[in-house]
């Protein structure tokens, strides 16, 4: 018979009662587990007091700490990664946590063929991730695996990446995805072309895209899986399907979600300066996620933030 673990008393955080599943220890730290997903928990850190995301994995979750770090540098769409920790079964990897649900959540909320939200807060929650994306490949750091599982919608105003497991550094030949990811990875993926560079991100982030206007995945849901057939679907672009898509927005989505790389904008900050240009005329006057979504750097606009109240003390 398996042995149960025993009820664990409830404990008091900023006035709300919890009741842990169970409890970890990493390296003398207790841990409450509230929350237990198939690779994640959230738990309350008893040291520090703060609620922290704890990754479960196989394997590699040294690389991956060290890849996130590297990345999080100036980049609020990549969690910080604060211990990484094994026992004779799993790994693990302790991390910031993010309050909010990933992407799938709100699109599971709606009917195929429907989208979760308008055009124009799709268009920001994406701006933003790209330009988080950009910030990565800039210091060489590839994710790999963009889809709505691996995206949390932070406080419904920007989308934060999470699950590094399959990013890398670099250009370099990638195995096949799993079945999870089939629709989202890019062609070169699946065909295991020498080459895949960051290019790789940006079909990901418009299948992504794509399916948030539409509801459905682009290539009659086939994405970038198959497209070493004669007969893959052609590409129906999102304004037929939502009126609300605009013109210029359109193409940015159309040549990001090309099959050949080759085709799709050379650089991330090309890519960023296209959707940038793409912005609705509205949203230049009353944008409600410009403070959290710029186009522009956010460090700058920190340190003159802090000059101005320094000049104004004086």
């Amino acid at each position: 018979m398996e042995k149960k673990e025993p009820p664990y008393p409830p404990f008091k955080y900023r006035g709300k009662l919890y009741t842990p599943k169970r409890k970890l220890r990493i390296r003398g730290k207790l841990f409450f587990i509230v929350e237990e997903w198939s690779t994640r928990y959230k738990a309350f850190d008893t040291s520090s007091k703060q609620w922290r995301s704890i990754r479960v994995r196989n394997a590699n979750v040294k690389h991956e700490m060290h890849l996130m770090q590297f990345a999080k540098m100036r980049n609020s769409s990549v969690p910080y990664s604060f211990e990484h920790f094994k026992d004779e079964q799993n790994e693990y990897l302790v991390q910031e946590w993010v309050d909010g649900y990933d992407l799938r959540y709100y699109l599971r909320r709606e009917s195929p063929g429907t989208s979760f939200i308008d055009a124009e807060r799709s268009y920001h929650l994406i701006r933003g991730l790209v330009y988080g994306l950009n910030k990565l490949h800039e210091r060489g750091v590839i994710h790999g695996d963009i889809k709505p599982e691996n995206l949390i919608v932070a406080d419904t105003k920007r989308l934060t990446m999470i699950d590094f497991g399959a990013a890398w550094t670099g250009a370099r030949t990638k195995l096949r995805p799993d079945q999870k990811t089939r629709g989202y990875a890019s062609p070169e993926q699946w065909q295991r072309e020498k080459l895949v560079d960051h290019r790789t991100d940006q079909f990901s982030t418009s299948v992504v895209f794509y399916e948030m206007l539409t509801g459905d995945l682009p290539y009659d849901g086939l994405g970038g899986f198959g497209s070493d057939y004669a007969n893959h679907p052609s590409l129906i672009p999102p304004s037929k399907k939502n009126r609300e898509v605009w013109g210029s927005l359109n193409g940015v989505i159309m040549r990001g979600l090309s099959l050949d790389r080759n085709q799709r904008y050379e650089t991330s900050a090309a890519w960023l300066q296209a959707l940038n240009e793409a912005m609705p005329a509205k949203a230049t006057r009353h944008d409600p996620f410009s403070a959290y979504l710029p186009g522009i750097d956010l460090w700058q606009n920190f340190k003159t933030f802090i000059a101005n109240i320094r000049s104004r003390l004086k």
